[in-house]
């Protein structure tokens, strides 16, 4: 196997437990969606290196959302140690 993230996963953590904490941060991400006020921002920010925890959660608020909600680009991001996402206007921080 070939390292990256997919396989860090696989090997590292229970999948039990990652499905629990995906639902859990779905839920925040949501509500902190619905507390936000019309035309406001969210950020959804975690400590995860797990794309389970991170792009797919925002890509099924996004889904569940029906076009209500966009991501959109933080102006100056392009400046930052990162690498894009695996949806767009997400971004990675990257252990180094």
């Amino acid at each position: 196997d070939k390292w990256g993230w997919e396989t860090f996963e696989r090997r590292f953590f229970d999948p039990e437990r990652i499905a629990t904490i995906t639902q859990l941060q779905r839920r925040l991400l949501q509500n902190g969606i619905r507390l936000a006020r019309p035309g406001g921002h969210v950020v959804y920010s975690t400590c995860s290196f797990t794309r389970a925890q991170n792009e797919d959660v925002v890509q099924a608020v996004l889904d569940a959302a029906k076009g209500e909600v966009v991501l959109v680009n933080i102006e100056g991001s392009e400046k930052w140690p990162s690498v894009p996402g695996s949806v767009e206007h997400t971004l990675r921080f990257d252990p180094h």
